[in-house]
């Protein structure tokens, strides 16, 4: 059974979690390496916003905090989706935050300090993305929000 990903603790108050892909499948799955940053202090950075959908995992992704030391991550449907497609665009050189990913979410403690900020998270990043699914999923999205 494979070990999943160790989070490792956010070490000041407004510290932030980035993920950034790697341009190298392993196994034909993405690969996300995770970055610690003084949120004043952090790079340009993407904030995913996106539909979650049936939040059952479906496939997993390589996560952790080094190339070297990575590990499977099981994820829901439609992020998995969104990372292929930001894949397939080779956005390797960017840095995204997302909750799913960026938040340890087996840690309620965690999730309490840092869902208050997701504001200044959504406020500070270089730009929001909006994702709502497939292409041919969208109308029917669009029409229930």
């Amino acid at each position: 059974m494979a070990q999943p990903c160790i989070y490792k603790p956010l070490r000041i108050r407004h510290a932030i979690r980035l993920i950034k892909m790697l341009p190298d499948r392993v196994d034909n799955r993405v690969v996300c390496i995770l970055h610690h940053f003084d949120q004043a202090e952090a790079p340009p950075y993407h904030a995913l916003s996106y539909l979650w959908g049936d939040s059952t995992p479906v496939e997993s992704i390589y996560l952790g905090d080094d190339p070297d030391h990575t590990y499977l991550s099981p994820l829901h449907e439609n992020i998995l989706v969104f990372l292929g497609c930001m894949w397939e665009q080779r956005m390797y050189d960017k840095f995204f935050w997302t909750d799913c990913l960026c938040l340890n979410q087996k840690d309620n403690e965690e999730k309490a300090q840092q869902v208050p900020h997701m504001g200044d998270l959504y406020a500070n990043a270089n730009d929001v993305l909006i994702w709502l699914g497939r292409e041919s999923e969208k109308e029917e999205k669009l029409r229930t929000i």
